[in-house]
C-alpha cells in the first residue's frame, strides 16, 4: 500500500511533464532558487521542450545567471524524480513586478484557510494561486 506522500509525489511527477506546470513551479520558487536579489532582476517567462526561458533586466544579471545555469538546473531537477528541465536561456527584457503581500499577511491568510479546509483543497488552491500569479505576470509583461 502506498503512503499518501508517495501518491502525491507520483501525481506531482506526472504534472511535472507539462510545460505549464514546470513554469508555474519554477516561478513560485524562483526567489528560493536564485536568491532574493537575483529574483528582483529576473523572471521566468515560459518553458518549451524542457528549456526554461528567463527575462533579465540587464546584461550584468544575464551573465551572472548564465554562469549559475548548471547549478540552477540541478536545484530545480532535484525536486523531482526525473529531469524536468535540460537548459535555461536568458534574454534581456523589461518588466515590473506588482507588489506582493508581506510574509506576515500571507501567513495569516494561510492560517485562516488551513483552519477551514482540508489538505487536498489547500493543494488545489495553491496550484490555482500559482496559475493566477503566472497569468498576472505574463499579462503585465505584454502591456
Amino acid at each position: 500500500m502506498s503512503s499518501i506522500r508517495e501518491i502525491i509525489r507520483n501525481i506531482v511527477n506526472k504534472l511535472a511533464d507539462k510545460d505549464g506546470f514546470k513554469r508555474a513551479w519554477v516561478e513560485k520558487h524562483w526567489p528560493e532558487l536564485v536568491g532574493l536579489e537575483a529574483s528582483r532582476h529576473s523572471l521566468p517567462q515560459r518553458v518549451e521542450r524542457a528549456t526554461l526561458f528567463v527575462s533579465v533586466d540587464s546584461s550584468v544579471w544575464n551573465q551572472e545567471l548564465f554562469m549559475r545555469r548548471r547549478q540552477l538546473l540541478q536545484k530545480i531537477n532535484d525536486n523531482f524524480s526525473h529531469v524536468i528541465l535540460q537548459d535555461i536561456k536568458y534574454q534581456l527584457g523589461h518588466f515590473s513586478f506588482f507588489q506582493e503581500p508581506t510574509k506576515e499577511k500571507l501567513e495569516k491568510i494561510s492560517g485562516l484557510i488551513d483552519n477551514r479546509i482540508g489538505q487536498d483543497q489547500r493543494r488545489q488552491i495553491d496550484f490555482q494561486e500559482m496559475t493566477i500569479l503566472a497569468g498576472l505576470r505574463r499579462k503585465r509583461h505584454k502591456i
